[in-house]
C-alpha cells in the first residue's frame, strides 16, 4: 500500500497514533522496518508499522509502538493479522512480537482511586491472550512500559477560564503581569529550543532528545510539527521597574511625614 492510503486509514481510526504513521519509520531510522495491513472485500481494515531491531547472531525483535491500528473487537481480524505476523517474524528470525496498542480503558479524576478503571478491558484481553499474547499487567510505575499508560488531561469547553482554580487564575495573571509571551514557529526556532533542552538536561541531570532528533521530526511532518516556546523580555521589564521606582520616589517626596 502507499503512504497516502497507509496514512489516511490511521488518520481517520479512533485508534490514530504517530507512532503508527507512515513516516514515523524515518524518525527511527536506526530501525528497520515494515509497513503491514489487511484488506477485507479490497477494503483496508488493519495496518501496523513494525519496527524491526536487530539482535547479535541474525536474531531481530518486532516492535509495534501504539499499534497495530484495527478494530480490536474483530476477534477473527485480530487473529488473522498475528498470524500472519508471526509468519512473516519466524521467517526474519525474530524472538518476539511486542506492541502495545493505545486503547482508552477509563478517565477519571486525578484526586480519586477509581477501582473499576479496568472493568472493561477483560474483552480485549481474552483476544489477544488467544494470539498467544503475554499481558504485562496493570503496572503503575513508568519505568515498567515503554510508552505512558497514564496520560493527564484538560478537556475544553466554553468558558473554562471561569471554571479554571484560583491557583491557576493566579499563575496566568502573573505570567501576564511578567509580559511572558508564546511564540511558535518550526525550524526558524530550532536552535534556540535545542538550547532549552540541553539546559534542561545539565539542570536535571537527564538526558534528554538532541538537535537532530527534532530536525528530523520537524522535517517528516511539516505540516504537523510546531515548536512552542514561552519568551519573558527581562530588559522590559527592567526598563518598568526603573520608571515605576522613579514615580514612587516622586510620590514619596511629596507625600506628608503623617501620611500612610
Amino acid at each position: 500500500m502507499n503512504q497516502e492510503e497507509f496514512d489516511e486509514f490511521v488518520k481517520n481510526h479512533e485508534y490514530c497514533n504517530l507512532l503508527q504513521s507512515y513516516n514515523w519509520a524515518k524518525v527511527k531510522n536506526n530501525w528497520d522496518h515494515m509497513y503491514t495491513g489487511v484488506y477485507k472485500d479490497n477494503v483496508l481494515v488493519a495496518t501496523g508499522l513494525v519496527l524491526i531491531k536487530r539482535l547479535p547472531l541474525s536474531f531481530c525483535m518486532y516492535y509495534l509502538p501504539r499499534g497495530p491500528i484495527m478494530d480490536y473487537k474483530d476477534k477473527e481480524l485480530v487473529q488473522y493479522y498475528f498470524d500472519q505476523l508471526k509468519k512473516l517474524a519466524k521467517k526474519d528470525h525474530c524472538i518476539f512480537i511486542k506492541f502495545d496498542p493505545a486503547i482508552h480503558v477509563n478517565d477519571y479524576d486525578s484526586k480519586s482511586y477509581n477501582i473499576n478503571r479496568y472493568k472493561e478491558t477483560e474483552l480485549y484481553l481474552d483476544t489477544f491472550k488467544s494470539c498467544k499474547a503475554i499481558h504485562h499487567g496493570y503496572t503503575t510505575s513508568i519505568a515498567d512500559t515503554v510508552q505512558p499508560r497514564f496520560q493527564s488531561n484538560v478537556y475544553s469547553y466554553e468558558n473554562i477560564d471561569e471554571t479554571l482554580p484560583k491557583h491557576t487564575k493566579r499563575l496566568i495573571k502573573d505570567a501576564d503581569r511578567r509580559n511572558v509571551q508564546i511564540i511558535h514557529g518550526q525550524g526558524e526556532w530550532l536552535d534556540e529550543f535545542s538550547r532549552l533542552v540541553e539546559l534542561t538536561e545539565s539542570r536535571k541531570g537527564v538526558a534528554l532528545r538532541d538537535k537532530g532528533y527534532f530536525k528530523t521530526l520537524l522535517g517528516n511532518y511539516l505540516n504537523g510539527g510546531v515548536i512552542f516556546l514561552a519568551t519573558c523580555n527581562v530588559y522590559k521589564l527592567n526598563e518598568d521597574a526603573k520608571i515605576k521606582k522613579v514615580k514612587l520616589e516622586k510620590e514619596i517626596v511629596q507625600t506628608c511625614e503623617n501620611a500612610k
